[in-house]
């Protein structure tokens, strides 16, 4: 009896078949919208979270700025930055403090030189915990090893755009290129495909102490960052903050002297306000479900406006109320389930496009894949069609409640 109910159903949506396509298509547009803006919206998560994960956890960065306030013979406008004293204090004095990353950046281009080949470079000097605190991936190569730094070997990692202009398509490994005349052997290629080595596309990067050496004597840094343990807490507000102030000599009310990017706060920060975007698309998805579900319920009403005559001439052949709540039901239910599948095929088929683009682009700016979640949509398909059968019921009772004597006389 069943399979009859649904055979039937069947044909009464395909009597009517335009106005049934329309309005199932606000339910699968419906649908597939909110599949894109869940899966766009994790899609920009897995990218912010790839930014983050180019970070050791528990890091933190310090830079030098410009004081704003007179204290202790600190005039206003006077630079903050930090010698290597200054940070010899900082790793004696705390031992929540594993080790300090410190790079420094040459002011201006230098020319960069292979046999005729030449381009021109951004040159940084860093230390060997740099790479330790900045994952920036490798394509090929080798990071700085204590040897390099021991022996003060000429040594460099560079960046895509001056491998490809230097050697295209040559592996640069083991090759010799002239900065400022000066001969460094490249060790390691830098990865394109990661935020942080794509913003070093140009950069070269050479050991601290041959930057010195050859480029700048002067051994003054505008930043520097470190790694805490894992135990530490409030270790930066209680402790480090009050140090940098006491040391340095500027006001601790001053926010233009020192700043601090602490990783892991930056990421609770991220992940609180993901939160709030994720429910904003929720939101938007669920109301254009629920004005598709309004648009099944209205056109059920006028299906059985327009069915008045042919529902009495079924109660007057013995058709039962329950009966007919089945049969109103049953159509709303198969156009919703209709509707939500093709929703569903066309918002997968739409991520994977998506995510197939996005791997052949070099530069995904924050976008990394994304991502279709199976129990998100299997829930939202299963409240959907729940949303079907109650959105069926009205139309549903309204045919229950018809007398034989009043369809029959009923006008369409």
């Amino acid at each position: 009896m069943f399979l009859s109910f649904i055979q039937e159903a069947m044909e009464n949506l395909f009597t009517h078949k335009a106005r049934n396509i329309t309005t199932g298509l606000g339910v699968s547009w419906g649908l597939f919208i909110l599949i894109l803006l869940l899966g766009g919206g994790e899609g920009l998560y897995n990218g912010i979270q790839n930014i983050f994960s180019g970070y050791a956890q528990n890091t933190v960065w310090v830079y030098g700025g410009e004081t704003s306030k007179v204290y202790k013979g600190k005039v206003e406008g006077e630079r903050i930055d930090f010698d290597p004293i200054f940070l010899d204090n900082v790793q004696k004095k705390f031992k929540e403090i594993d080790q300090i990353a410190l790079d420094i950046k040459y002011q201006g281009h230098l020319r960069t030189t292979y046999y005729r080949n030449e381009v021109q470079s951004v040159l940084k000097g860093v230390n060997n915990a740099f790479f330790e605190l900045k994952k920036v991936p490798l394509k090929n190569g080798r990071h700085f090893n204590l040897l390099d730094l021991k022996e003060h070997r000429n040594v460099c990692i560079i960046g895509q755009h001056q491998q490809e202009v230097l050697f295209h398509k040559e592996s640069a490994l083991e090759k010799t290129i002239y900065i400022d005349n000066i001969p460094f052997t490249i060790v390691g290629e830098l990865e394109n495909n990661h935020l942080f080595s794509q913003s070093e596309n140009r950069s070269i990067f050479i050991p601290l102490d041959s930057y010195h050496h050859h480029f700048e004597k002067n051994e003054t840094y505008s930043s520097f960052g470190f790694v805490l343990n894992e135990k530490t807490n409030e270790f930066i507000k209680k402790k480090f903050k009050p140090f940098l102030s006491e040391s340095l000599g500027f006001d601790p009310k001053d926010n233009s002297a020192i700043y601090l990017l602490e990783a892991k706060e930056q990421k609770k920060s991220f992940d609180s306000l993901f939160n709030y975007i994720n429910g904003f698309l929720w939101s938007v998805g669920i109301c254009l479900l629920l004005s598709g579900m309004i648009s099944i319920s209205n056109m059920m009403v006028m299906g059985i406006k327009e069915r008045t005559k042919e529902l009495g001439i079924r109660k007057a052949l013995g058709a039962t109320p329950k009966e007919l709540l089945i049969m109103i039901i049953t159509e709303s239910t198969i156009l919703t389930f209709i509707s939500g599948a093709f929703g569903i095929l066309l918002g997968v088929f739409s991520i994977e496009l998506i995510n197939y683009l996005l791997r052949t682009l070099e530069d995904k700016m924050f976008i990394e894949q994304l991502e279709i979640n199976i129990l998100v949509i299997f829930t939202a398909f299963i409240l959907l069609i729940f949303s079907g059968i109650i959105a069926g019921l009205i139309p549903a009772k309204k045919a229950m409640n018809l007398t034989v004597v009043y369809a029959l006389n009923e006008e369409n």
